[in-house]
């Protein structure tokens, strides 16, 4: 299906930079409309935005060219290069955090270089965007920054940082599992969860005793009912189980094992 816009480069231009829309951000909307016209005039305008004198021009150069051309990527090299330029000369937080989002859409190995050097970072909403963006990359520096940030003061960088580990879990790689594995008793839930899902996403028994501890938690946890079954080699459509049917079930695979 052909989408048809109705408001011209320039306007949208216009209101996605205007700061007294979307309580301040701009409107987003525009920003969506103009990665999918992803033609050069906003190539060129997005450009023109990452040298602007206001940083929150700056960052908003980079979210255009982040995702510019969505679905089918234009210009992917121009928008590297801008977004990787503001990465590594841009001092300004709200850019840098722009750009570290941008960097993660943008799947290129001398992106993950760029995120690697960020996630040292001493502002913790940057340190969150490098972890957002890392995850997945089996690249080592990709990996070894994922550890690094999965062990940050911050929970929300942890979290993010731990989701990013999970989705390598399956590579069998033993520093990746150690990581997770040290974040199985972290203060903050989320980030518990997270390598909750990465251990078990590579049936990886040592997430067994904490999942039996989430699962039995008085509010109940039902996004780790998946993980449960996935362990127990149960279908999702094996009929309505409880959690103290799958804690149950989940000792049982234990002792079996001879795990604890």
């Amino acid at each position: 299906m052909v989408v048809t816009h109705t408001r011209s480069v320039t306007e949208l231009v216009s209101v996605a930079t205007d700061w007294q829309l979307g309580r301040g951000q701009g409107d987003w909307g525009a920003v969506s409309e103009l990665h999918e016209i992803g033609t050069r005039e906003v190539l060129e305008r997005a450009l023109d935005l990452t040298t602007s004198a206001d940083p929150r021009g700056r960052a908003r150069g980079a979210d255009i060219l982040g995702r510019l051309g969505v679905p089918s990527r234009t210009f992917p090299e121009e928008c590297l290069a801008a977004v990787i330029h503001l990465a590594t000369h841009d001092t300004d937080p709200d850019v840098l955090y722009a750009a570290a989002i941008a960097l993660g859409h943008l799947p290129d190995p001398r992106g993950t270089a760029t995120l690697a050097r960020m996630a040292d970072n001493d502002r913790s909403e940057v340190r969150q965007a490098v972890a957002f963006a890392l995850a997945g990359r089996s690249d080592p520096q990709a990996v070894a920054a994922l550890i690094r940030l999965a062990g940050d003061p911050i929970a929300r960088v942890r979290e993010w940082a731990t989701f990013g580990l999970g989705e390598l879990a399956t590579l069998d790689a033993p520093e990746v599992r150690a990581a997770l594995h040290r974040r199985l008793d972290d203060a903050d839930r989320e980030t518990r969860y997270e390598a909750i899902r990465g251990l078990t996403r590579c049936g990886d028994l040592r997430a067994v005793p904490s999942l039996i501890d989430a699962l039995g938690e008085p509010s109940g946890n039902f996004s780790l009912l998946p993980e449960a079954q996935a362990l127990l080699r149960m279908p999702h459509e094996y009929g309505f189980l409880t959690a103290a049917d799958l804690i149950a079930g989940l000792r049982s695979l234990v002792a079996s094992r001879g795990a604890t």
